[in-house]
């Protein structure tokens, strides 16, 4: 009887090692999971003067869902004059290069949908030297394991431009890096 129950007994100890393993390493995932993300955020919109607006960024969490974001946006100089719903609205000739960094705080939560306010600071550069003040709110949904989606208000205020105040909805995707 005894020689049967060594002959088990390596076999049931590699099994416990392999369990133990295995278990060790979900554990470790688990917990990196808890420091938080990092995403690269594109997006497109357009604003209240027709211009569009892309924006790409770099997005850190660390874990509770309020964020910090590094932008870099592009407003190309496509607006030149009429009316919008029956206002008549300048010529915008300013082609814009911002860089940013915009702090988020989470609002609300709710299973896959965050709830974010946004603000930050902008510079940048057209004929000048700009600088200006952003705000916003920033819905995401999370697509389970994968990419988020998500839908932005922005407001700048820009100062050293013809037309400082440019308020934008932005539609765009999150990669997880």
């Amino acid at each position: 009887m005894q020689k049967h129950s060594t002959l088990i007994e390596p076999k049931l100890a590699n099994n416990m090692k392999q369990f133990l393993f295995t278990l060790a390493v979900l554990l470790c995932c688990i917990a990196n999971a808890q420091r938080g993300y990092k995403h690269i955020n594109l997006d497109m919109g357009v604003n209240l003067e027709g211009q569009k607006s892309y924006l790409l960024s770099l997005e850190f969490n660390k874990g509770n869902y309020s964020a910090w974001d590094i932008t870099v946006q592009y407003h190309p100089s496509t607006f030149d004059g009429g009316s919008i719903m029956g206002v008549e609205q300048a010529d915008i000739k300013e082609e814009l290069y911002l860089l940013g960094a915009h702090y988020k705080p989470l609002i609300l939560k709710h299973k896959n949908l965050v709830f974010n306010f946004s603000y930050g600071l902008n510079m940048g550069r057209t004929k000048g030297l700009l600088f200006g003040a952003a705000a916003g709110f920033e819905l995401t949904y999370h697509l389970p394991g994968t990419f988020a989606i998500y839908l932005k208000q922005a407001n700048n205020y820009i100062i050293n431009i013809d037309n400082r105040f440019r308020h934008s909805v932005n539609l765009g995707l999150k990669i997880p890096l």
